[in-house]
């Protein structure tokens, strides 16, 4: 992943951002749903080696699947405490459990995509492309008969799951602490 950094994938999204913002022409607007396209593409561009455009079909299911499971793990915050209530009937478990689902095929399906790859076709740096390429070495090395104590490269889904938590977590909290920035240098013009 060194080949493309992350401050040039920052960089070139920024670039996007400020022309999404352009386009509002100076109209009062809540800037939220532009920032978490611009970081949602960010790690986008970093887990999956691509970028969407704003308006990419895809990419709008996947970012309000995101915000959906995001949503409905706050509220669900207090069966941390009661975890008795998790065998309750409650509707928001089938609709976070919906877009949970379609955020981790996603993830298979790109992962797939990876995986089948020919050898001619190049694969976009990413951090699916590097997981990969970890895990060729470390089979190699483990039909060598070298020891590792890399064992959680054998378990077919750690992938998926990491890769559905980068996207989640990484999308969600930075769009999230960077619309609070916004706030503050509005809010705080002197610091602007």
């Amino acid at each position: 992943m060194a080949r493309h950094s992350t401050e040039q994938r920052i960089y070139e999204e920024s670039e996007y951002l400020l022309n999404a913002l352009r386009q509002l022409n100076g109209v009062p607007t809540d800037v939220s749903h532009v920032l978490m396209n611009a970081v949602s593409n960010i790690m986008c561009s970093m887990v999956f080696g691509r970028r969407f455009d704003y308006d990419d079909k895809d990419f709008k299911d996947l970012l309000l699947s995101n915000h959906m499971v995001m949503t409905k793990l706050q509220a669900s915050a207090l069966l941390t405490f009661i975890p008795i209530l998790w065998y309750a009937p409650m509707p928001f478990k089938r609709e976070l459990r919906h877009h949970f689902e379609k955020i981790i095929d996603y993830a298979k399906r790109e992962i797939s995509k990876f995986r089948h790859s020919t050898k001619n076709e190049p694969l976009p740096e990413s951090f699916i492309s590097a997981y990969i390429r970890r895990e060729d070495e470390y089979r190699k090395s483990k039909s060598e008969g070298k020891e590792s104590v890399q064992h959680f490269l054998e378990d077919p889904e750690h992938l998926q799951w990491t890769v559905v938590n980068l996207f989640t977590a990484g999308t969600h909290t930075t769009a999230i602490s960077l619309s609070w920035v916004l706030l503050f240098l509005c809010l705080n013009q002197d610091v602007q």
